[in-house]
C-alpha cells in the first residue's frame, strides 16, 4: 500500500464521561465450553477495564473451567484456550470463583469441590497473550472436613495476596486461607476461623485490598452472635479483626453473601440477599485511614424497579476509591437478573437511573450472580450462569460516553507530505503512530472519534490496522484491500488512554 487518508466524521466522544451511568455495549458472549457450562457463575474484570476472565464450574461434567477475554476494538475476544487447572481430583468445579489482578496479568480460579468438596485454587500468568499455570494448586493447611476452599477467591490489585473462602470448613464454621507470592511461589501466610460460631459458612465471599493488607470475609449463615440472626462480615488488618453487621436488616438477611472492598481498604460493601424477605439489600461501612475502627455508612442500599423476591446482594461490586457500587440481584423478575449502580456524594448513597439488565438473554438468565467493576467503576461485567437453559453468558456495561459533534475534516493524508498528519506513504508491513488530539479540533481528552478510513493507490492486496497507540495490534483489519483499488470504510476508532492520543495505523 502506497498511500491512506482518514477523514473525521461529525462524532467524537469524551473521556470525562466516566461519571455517567453504566450502559449495556452489545449483547452477551461467551466462550466454547463443553455442555451447559454455567459461564457466568463467577467474573472478574482488570482495573483498566480491559481483561476479563469468567468462570464455567458445570464445564465438561462439573471438571469447570475458565476463560479468558480481552477487548479489543469495542468488543471482547477469547485470548487462548479455556484455562483448566492441573492436578484436579474428580469433578472440581474449577470457574466456582474467580479473581484478576489489577493489570490483567494474574487470574486465580476456585474449585470448590475438588478432592471430594476439600476444595482448591489454581493460580495462572500471562506472557506475551500466553496462559501458563503457576505452580501446583493451592490447598490450605489446617482444613477440617470438606472445607470447599475455592468457593471464593480474590487477589489483592498489585500485591501479590491471595485469599481464598472455604465456607465448608469444620462443618460450616468455615475458614478463609491467605497465600501470599514470592517470586513465582505461593506460600501460605495465615488462616483464619472464627472460633466459637459453628454455623456461620466463614468464606462464602471474600476481598482483599489493594495492597493484600485488608482482607473482608462474609459469614451469610450466622445466627449466634449476640442475637443476630442474619449473617455479617470479618474484617482482618494487621492486629485487628472486625465484625460488620449492618443496621436495619429485616429477618434472616444473610449478610456476608457476597463483599467487596475499595483499593485503600477504607469502604466496604456487604450484601445481604435475604434481606426483607429475599428482596436483598447491601450495607456500606467505611473506617478512617489510620484507624480499625468501621461503621455503617447512610442506610442499607435497596434498588428501585425490582421485580419480586430479587436477592439483592447476591453479588456486589466496589471501584476502587469506593465511590462507585453495584448491587446485583439474579433473581429479579422471575430469575431475569438485575444489577443497580450505586454512587457516593457527600457519605450518602445515590441509585443511578433504572436497574440495568444486559439484551439478548436466552431463558431466565439471573443476570447478577456475578459481577465486577473496574477499578474507574466505568467499566462492569455481569454473570448469567443460567441463560441458554444452563449455558451461561456474560454482559459487559460501559459508563456511556457523550457524542459531541465537529465539522468533517481530513485527520491525515499520507499523500501529503506537507499535511500536518501526512506522508511518506505507509510501506507493505510497516506501521505509524498519528496523534488524534490537538488536529482538527479534537480536544486532548477524547477518547474515541468516528471517522472514514480511506486506503487508495495500493500495489497488493492487504488490510489496514488502526488500534489504540498504547495497545498491541490485534489480528482484525479496519479495512481490507486489493491491489489497485480504493477502498474505505466507517470506523470508531478508539485512542490511547495514556494521554497521547495517540492510534497505531499498521499496513499488512
Amino acid at each position: 500500500m502506497k498511500t491512506a487518508n482518514l477523514g473525521l466524521a461529525a462524532v467524537l466522544v469524551f473521556s470525562h464521561a466516566a461519571n455517567a451511568q453504566l450502559r449495556p455495549q452489545g449483547g452477551r458472549f461467551v466462550g466454547p465450553a463443553q455442555g451447559l457450562a454455567g459461564q457466568g457463575a463467577s467474573v472478574a474484570v482488570s482495573a483498566d477495564g480491559k481483561t476479563a476472565v469468567v468462570g464455567g464450574p458445570n464445564d465438561d461434567g462439573g471438571v469447570g473451567a475458565a476463560w479468558v477475554f480481552v477487548r479489543w476494538g469495542g468488543i471482547w475476544v477469547q485470548q487462548g484456550d479455556k484455562l483448566v487447572g492441573s492436578g484436579a481430583a474428580g469433578a472440581a468445579r474449577q470457574g466456582s470463583s474467580v479473581a484478576i489482578l489489577g493489570d490483567g496479568g494474574t487470574v486465580v480460579v476456585g474449585g470448590e469441590s475438588d478432592d471430594g468438596g476439600v476444595g482448591a485454587a489454581w493460580v495462572w500468568t500471562r506472557t506475551g497473550g500466553v496462559w501458563t499455570q503457576q505452580g501446583p494448586k493451592l490447598v490450605g493447611s489446617g482444613a477440617v472436613g470438606s472445607s470447599r476452599q475455592g468457593s471464593s477467591v480474590a487477589i489483592s490489585a498489585w500485591s501479590n495476596v491471595i485469599a481464598v473462602g472455604g465456607p465448608g470448613d469444620h462443618g460450616g464454621a468455615g475458614a478463609v486461607w491467605v497465600w501470599r507470592r514470592t517470586g513465582e511461589v505461593w506460600t501460605q501466610d495465615y488462616w483464619k476461623r472464627t472460633t466459637g460460631y459453628a454455623d456461620g459458612a466463614l468464606g462464602s465471599s471474600v476481598a482483599v485490598s489493594a495492597d493484600g493488607s485488608t482482607t473482608i470475609a462474609g459469614a451469610p449463615t450466622l445466627k449466634s452472635f449476640e442475637g443476630i440472626i442474619g449473617g455479617q462480615a470479618w474484617v482482618w488488618r494487621p492486629w485487628s479483626e472486625k465484625r460488620l453487621y449492618g443496621v436495619g436488616a429485616v429477618g434472616d438477611s444473610r449478610e456476608g453473601t457476597s463483599v467487596a472492598l475499595s483499593a485503600d481498604g477504607t469502604t466496604a460493601i456487604v450484601g445481604g440477599a435475604g434481606d426483607d424477605g429475599g428482596k436483598g439489600a447491601a450495607w456500606v461501612f467505611t473506617r478512617p485511614a489510620a484507624s480499625s475502627e468501621w461503621t455503617q455508612q447512610d442506610g442499607k442500599l435497596v434498588g428501585t424497579g425490582a421485580v419480586g423476591a430479587a436477592l439483592q446482594g447476591a453479588s456486589v461490586a466496589l471501584s476502587a476509591d469506593g465511590n462507585t457500587a453495584v448491587l446485583a440481584g439474579p433473581a429479579d423478575d422471575s430469575g431475569a437478573g438485575a444489577v443497580w449502580e450505586w454512587k457516593r456524594t457527600g457519605g450518602l448513597w445515590f441509585q443511578q437511573g433504572e436497574k440495568l439488565v444486559g439484551s439478548g438473554a436466552q431463558s431466565a438468565a439471573r443476570q447478577g450472580e456475578s459481577a465486577s467493576l473496574s477499578a474507574a467503576g466505568d467499566a462492569m461485567l455481569v454473570g448469567g450462569p443460567t441463560d441458554g437453559s444452563g449455558a451461561g453468558a456474560v454482559w459487559y456495561f460501559a459508563a456511556g460516553r457523550p457524542f459531541y459533534p465537529l465539522s468533517p475534516c481530513r485527520l491525515l493524508d499520507t499523500r501529503d507530505p506537507a499535511g500536518p498528519l501526512g506522508g511518506p506513504a505507509l510501506a507493505a508491513d510497516g506501521s505509524r503512530l498519528f496523534t488524534m488530539t490537538g488536529v482538527c479540533g479534537v480536544p486532548a481528552d477524547a477518547r474515541a472519534l468516528s471517522a472514514n478510513v480511506t486506503v487508495t493507490e495500493t500495489t497488493a492486496a492487504g488490510g489496514l490496522t488502526l488500534h489504540p497507540g498504547d495497545e498491541a495490534t490485534p489480528t482484525a483489519s479496519t479495512v481490507s484491500f486489493g491491489a489497485g483499488l480504493t477502498r474505505a470504510n466507517n470506523a470508531m476508532l478508539l485512542v490511547a488512554g495514556d494521554g497521547s492520543g495517540s492510534v497505531n495505523v499498521v499496513n499488512r
